[in-house]
């Protein structure tokens, strides 16, 4: 599933301007999940989610903001639009 990642920069997902500026605004962590090892399926299975690539947002309350997480390449606009919908 390394493709997924790959995607998304040869896409110009990390390049667009409007995207990096807004990912400034959070707090980064990122988890390789990609040779699919039993902790790499742990982790899939505690966030419920079946591969990569996934984005998992939490608000200042440590709690999961479930309606903003994003499953699946989205180009940049599409990326923008569903995280401003829900942080400003």
């Amino acid at each position: 599933m390394k493709e997924a990642g790959i995607k998304l920069n040869v896409a110009g997902f990390i390049k667009d301007e409007r995207v990096i500026s807004k990912l400034n605004q959070f707090t980064l962590l990122k988890a390789d999940v990609t040779d699919n090892t039993a902790d790499d399926k742990a982790m899939q299975t505690k966030f419920g989610v079946v591969g990569p690539p996934a984005l998992i947002f939490w608000d200042t309350n440590n709690q999961e903001v479930k309606a903003a997480r994003i499953i699946g390449y989205k180009n940049p606009d599409d990326f923008l639009n569903i995280v401003n919908k829900f942080f400003k």
